[in-house]
């Protein structure tokens, strides 16, 4: 999720295609106050778990804009993505557990900014926080698979070897020691290819054709990211895209890459 976990949806496209051309692979407040409150603004359904845990599910599943020309959306399609945001965010935010109503409320703040044309607050700290605690909150309350995949310097700790097909959480908190963010991709190998770690890096140009970009999560150094995929059977890569600078390779040629089979 910007899901989120969130900041990655408009980052990890380009970050991929510009990494690859560095390396040359081109409470309720008492009876008084509830009575107001009801008078004023009726009363307030109770939270719905079930529905948070499906806002959360289809705000990472919404189609985000892809570049142009110049390689980032236009004010327009940004808007449009902040728009078909809106709906599974009002989920969220109505049915948020306590422990992620703040997080809910900043996630509004920044579909509103979005929806606004405005896509400059998805990196921004509080926007990142928010991510990373609303899907925390959905891998330990959701009915999901919970995967806890630490970033560190360079490599992805904790991936499983299999995961069940199924609504999938990835929690990545980025413990990096060398102040690095780290992405993370979730790709899909499509059907029929066989693509492991090894020949991706070999080939991350001629790979793009062999895998199908399902979702992305990002944190910089000391945060946590992460996203929620229905994920179909199949084999899978995790690859973290980003360099330290343009004359670094990206971190996927370090050993940031790992394969995962869904069945």
């Amino acid at each position: 999720m910007l899901r989120t976990t969130l900041p990655t949806r408009l980052l990890a496209a380009g970050c991929l295609a510009a990494a690859l051309a560095v390396t040359g692979c081109s409470a309720d407040d008492g009876d008084d106050n509830a009575t107001a409150a009801d008078d004023s603004a009726g009363t307030t359904p109770a939270a719905d778990l079930a529905a948070f845990c499906q806002g959360v599910v289809d705000y990472d599943a919404t189609p985000e804009p892809t570049g142009g020309e110049t390689g980032e959306p236009s004010t327009a399609d940004v808007a449009a993505y902040g728009e078909a945001l809106a709906e599974p965010v009002e989920a969220i935010v109505d049915n948020a557990p306590a422990a992620a109503t703040d997080a809910a409320a900043a996630l509004h703040h920044l579909q509103q900014q979005l929806a606004d044309g405005d896509s400059s607050g998805q990196f921004e700290p509080d926007a990142v926080e928010a991510v990373g605690t609303i899907e925390t909150v959905v891998a330990q309350e959701c009915d999901v698979t919970a995967v806890t995949v630490t970033a560190v310097d360079y490599t992805f700790e904790g991936v499983p070897a299999d995961l069940p097909a199924g609504l999938t959480t990835f929690v990545m908190p980025n413990e990096t020691t060398a102040d690095e963010e780290h992405v993370m991709l979730i790709a899909r190998v499509v059907d029929g290819e066989t693509l492991t770690p090894e020949q991706f890096v070999a080939d991350p140009e001629g790979s793009f054709a062999a895998i199908e970009l399902l979702g992305e999560t990002y944190a910089p150094a000391g945060a946590t990211g992460g996203v929620t995929l229905d994920l179909a059977a199949g084999e899978y890569l995790l690859i973290c895209p980003v360099a330290h600078d343009e004359a670094s390779p990206p971190h996927f040629v370090l050993g940031m890459i790992s394969a995962v089979t869904v069945a």
